[in-house]
């Protein structure tokens, strides 16, 4: 929730700890802006970057504040393959996509693929939440009493699968299915994902 980031951020500033953000993940347009932090109008003092900053290549980043990077000397971080040209080229195209329209899409292509898993969620009571920024979303699975339900969860995952949508499971209980679509997902692509998923609840759950 965005109290508990801005809450962090006072806590840390209270006592003097650096606020680390991790954006592996959540950077580069996923959550419908350009970094999460952006959400939530929270600075953080070093936050990491990777995955998407290059679109596959091996690249990543550690960006800091100012006044904390510049306490590093020259070659005090360093790595053998770090500044790799073709990796770094790959991130400066990543940027041109992503300022030319990728990002709004994953804002708006988000906001209608979550519209679409709560109009599954008001048919299917075992999708217990639905949850995420942009077209990073997830639904969580429940059974008796809203305990996880990681058994059905797994079923989901294969009947997905065998209809041709590879999805993944994560969570404490492993009854979360996250949903990390490409930032140039289309509406079409997105129907034909709900469709598979519809499809897959209504066998799983029928004599539920």
């Amino acid at each position: 929730p965005a109290e508990f980031v801005r809450f962090m951020r006072r806590l840390c500033d209270r006592y003097g700890i650096m606020l680390i953000f991790d954006e592996v993940q959540t950077g580069f347009g996923r959550t419908g802006k350009l970094f999460a932090q952006e959400h939530f109008g929270v600075r953080p003092d070093i936050f990491s970057a990777a995955k998407g900053i290059a679109s596959g290549f091996p690249l990543s980043a550690v960006i800091g504040k100012k006044e904390i990077m510049e306490k590093w000397t020259p070659g005090a971080h360093g790595g053998t393959f770090g500044g790799n040209p073709v990796s770094c080229a790959a991130g400066l195209a990543t940027l041109e996509v992503l300022q030319n329209g990728a990002i709004a899409n994953c804002a708006k292509m988000g906001a209608y693929f979550k519209e679409k898993l709560f109009a599954l969620q008001k048919k299917y009571p075992a999708i217990g939440d639905v949850r995420g920024l942009g077209l990073m979303l997830a639904v969580e699975l429940v059974g008796e009493g809203k305990a996880p339900d990681k058994d059905l969860t797994n079923r989901v995952l294969a009947g997905c699968l065998r209809r041709g949508l590879l999805l993944l499971s994560c969570g404490c209980h492993k009854n979360v299915i996250r949903f990390i679509a490409p930032t140039i997902v289309s509406k079409a692509e997105i129907d034909r994902a709900v469709e598979i998923l519809d499809a897959t609840f209504a066998e799983e759950t029928r004599n539920s």
